[in-house]
This record gives C-alpha cells, sequence and structure tokens, in this order.
C-alpha cells in the first residue's frame, strides 16, 4: 500500500426525498361515515375545492329537528310577551297585582333565554353540515390519502395531506457520526434520479433531533429555485462535501495494514535501497492515528 497524505476533506451521500416547504394535515372537524374521497395522491388543488365528504344525513335530521324546537321557541315567545304585556296593561290600571306582573315577566324571559339557547343550536349544527365538506384551505398538491369511501373517522383524524408551496426540500437522515459537520447554511449537492441524474444546488435549513430510540438525525435541504421539473415525493441523493480538519491525521491507511500485539499497534515499512529491493521496519502506531 502506498501511503499518501490525507487532510480529512471528504464527501458523504445520503438518501432522502424531496417534499414541498410546508405541508397541512387535513382532517373533519366532526365524526363520521366518508360518502367519498374527491382527491388522489398527485392531484392539483385549489381553494375551496373538496377534498373528501362525510354523510350528511344525520346532520340534516339533526338540523331539522333544532329548527322545529326554534320554531315552536319563537312561538312560545311570542305569546310570552303578548301575555307580559297584557298583564302589565292591567297592572298599570291596578286590576293585577304584583305577583302577577313578576310572573309573566319571568315567562317572558324563560321564552327568551330558550329561543336563544336553541339559536345557538342551530347555528351548530349548521357549522357541523358545512364541517361534513372538506375543502383545501389553499393550492398545493396532494401527497397522501388516508381514508377510503364508507370508512368511519373521528375528529381530527387525518383524512389526507396538502403539500403547499412552492419552496421545495428534500429531508434525509444522518447518523450521529456525521451531524456535527453538517450546520445550517452548508452548501449541499442534490442529485434527482428520476429526471436523468439531474443535479441541483441545496442549503441545510434544519439539523432536527433524533426520535426516540433512532440513531440518526433529521436534516432538511432546501432546494435552490428555478428547476419546474422536480416534484414533491421523488427520491433525491443529497452529498456533502466535507472540509480538511486541522487536526486531521497526516497520513492514511487501510485498517488492514495496522497489525497490534501486547506491545501496541504497529505498522511495516518499507524502505526502498536499490531497485525493487527494500528494508521492512516495523513502525509504532501512537494513540488513535
Amino acid at each position: 500500500v502506498v501511503v499518501e497524505r490525507d487532510d480529512g476533506a471528504s464527501q458523504r451521500t445520503f438518501s432522502g426525498a424531496v417534499r414541498a416547504g410546508s405541508s397541512s394535515r387535513l382532517s373533519f372537524r366532526v365524526p363520521g361515515r366518508v360518502r367519498e374521497v374527491s382527491v388522489a395522491v398527485g392531484d392539483r388543488v385549489e381553494p375551496g375545492d373538496p377534498i373528501a365528504r362525510l354523510d350528511p344525513t344525520d346532520f340534516q335530521i339533526q338540523l331539522q329537528e333544532a329548527r322545529a324546537s326554534a320554531a315552536q321557541a319563537r312561538a312560545q315567545a311570542r305569546q310570552a310577551e303578548a301575555a307580559y304585556r297584557r298583564v302589565r296593561a292591567l297592572y298599570e290600571n291596578q286590576n293585577a297585582s304584583r305577583s302577577d306582573l313578576d310572573d309573566a315577566r319571568a315567562a317572558r324571559d324563560s321564552a327568551q333565554s330558550a329561543l336563544a339557547a336553541l339559536g345557538s343550536t342551530v347555528r351548530r349544527l349548521q357549522n357541523q353540515l358545512e364541517y361534513a365538506t372538506l375543502t383545501a384551505p389553499a393550492a398545493g398538491t396532494i401527497s397522501r390519502v388516508e381514508v377510503e369511501a364508507n370508512e368511519n373517522v373521528a375528529a381530527g383524524q387525518v383524512v389526507a395531506e396538502l403539500q403547499v408551496g412552492e419552496q421545495l426540500e428534500v429531508t434525509l437522515d444522518v447518523p450521529e457520526s456525521r451531524v456535527n459537520d453538517i450546520a445550517r447554511g452548508d452548501a449541499a449537492s442534490v442529485r434527482i434520479d428520476a429526471l436523468q441524474g439531474l443535479e441541483v444546488e441545496g442549503t441545510v435549513y434544519e439539523v432536527g433531533v433524533p426520535r426516540e430510540g433512532a440513531a440518526v438525525f433529521p436534516v432538511t435541504v432546501r432546494l435552490a429555485e428555478g428547476e419546474e421539473r422536480i416534484r414533491a415525493g421523488m427520491a433525491a441523493e443529497v452529498t456533502f462535501r466535507f472540509e480538511a480538519l486541522p487536526d486531521a491525521p497526516r497520513h492514511h491507511l487501510p485498517p488492514a495494514a495496522v497489525g497490534e500485539d501486547r506491545d501496541g499497534r504497529f505498522v511495516y515499512v518499507v524502505e526502498r535501497t536499490e531497485g525493487e529491493r527494500g528494508v521492512v521496519h516495523r513502525r509504532a502506531v501512537l494513540g488513535d492515528g
């Protein structure tokens, strides 16, 4: 093996996936049975476009019942108001007692409170009926669909994921042995095999913390703008170039070239004398070098 100087400069490549700069996890605000899913992975949507719909039957029945109760309460409130006015007129003419007036006022106030409560119920049920249709909050691309028609879903359960924004990023995992060599703002080269090996420049946007039990760190590389062919979901290879270190070893040897015995680690060095001849010397390897 010919020993060569090594200043520690190197490069490493990691696999990742392209995603949009931001995403929204879309969910219903009410529980129910999914009647229809209107999108598929890869679909482009605009604000207000339907994503999925719940069966509205139960919401419609509850709203009809609440409206009927509100109509009845409105009639009772009118009757109570009319009764109070009659009793007040009689009281002013001294033909009704004070307690009769108080009773009429209490009945009117109670009817008005019941009407207000039912009005709130009607508005709440109207909102629930509207919530049975899930729409896109912004323009973007559907990257994931989690439910199917006829499936029961809970409020807040993820139905689909919407990738929004024009800024693209690549997410990848970096082992703990290399994460300290990567910092926010570092340059990286990103290769997209699906586009005939297209290479674009990127910048490290975020170095995260590892998930529980994992020995890798999530790193986000933001791509330079201007390449419209790249789509969220494409596989990518990200290459980092690590600069030379001031305390890097002077020489690099393969592990097989280093021996070890009771006197420590060592290598054999051939000192050429003449022609193809040489003298072999044993030299100790100090420390971890």
